[in-house]
């Protein structure tokens, strides 16, 4: 089988040279399907990677994730898998690391965005979970659930605040909760 993977690019090449006259014609040919193979390298790791994961090999896991992503930097499905792996050993800063990288490539990919948010949020990072999460109202709008969370997490930093502040103010305390005069 090992052997086909190295035998099949260079018959392809061979067909394409004798089958195209146009040589640049063959040489695009060429380089996509040499783009093609590396996809497909990048999925057998990635299958390898899930396999593993399912028999809790972790760092085994984490070895075919980031072989799939060398192969294939541009997969966000391999690039949050390698997260939630991290996730799963407890490695947080490693998760946040690899969804950045993937955000430096593709930055307005919602998905990965929301999941750095929820990273962030596990992290207790909430200055940064507001930031993306702007970063994703900016790139959807009517996303009611963002700005719902985007609130939640600007009154925890508010609440926060208070907590720390030496002097109460009634301000802050809800109308519900004000004692009655009665």
């Amino acid at each position: 089988m090992r052997r086909l993977f190295l035998i099949a690019p260079v018959l392809l090449i061979c067909y394409l040279i004798l089958s195209v006259s146009d040589f640049t014609r063959a040489k695009e040919l060429h380089i996509t399907s040499v783009r093609l193979n590396a996809k497909a390298r990048a999925y057998a790791h990635y299958m390898r990677a899930l396999l593993l994961e399912n028999k809790n090999n972790l760092p085994g896991a984490i070895a075919e994730y980031r072989k799939a992503v060398i192969r294939d930097p541009d997969s966000a499905q391999i690039q949050q898998r390698l997260a939630v792996t991290y996730l799963k050993m407890g490695r947080t800063e490693e998760a946040i690391k690899a969804l950045k990288n993937y955000l430096t490539k593709q930055p307005e990919d919602l998905i990965v965005l929301k999941g750095l948010a929820d990273l962030y949020v596990l992290s207790n990072k909430n200055k940064e979970a507001i930031e993306v999460y702007k970063r994703i109202e900016a790139i959807c709008p009517q996303d009611v659930i963002i700005k719902f969370k985007t609130g939640l997490f600007y009154s925890r930093i508010e609440d926060f605040r208070d907590r720390k502040s030496t002097r109460l103010n009634s301000s802050h305390i809800p109308l519900s909760r004000m004692p009655s005069s009665a």
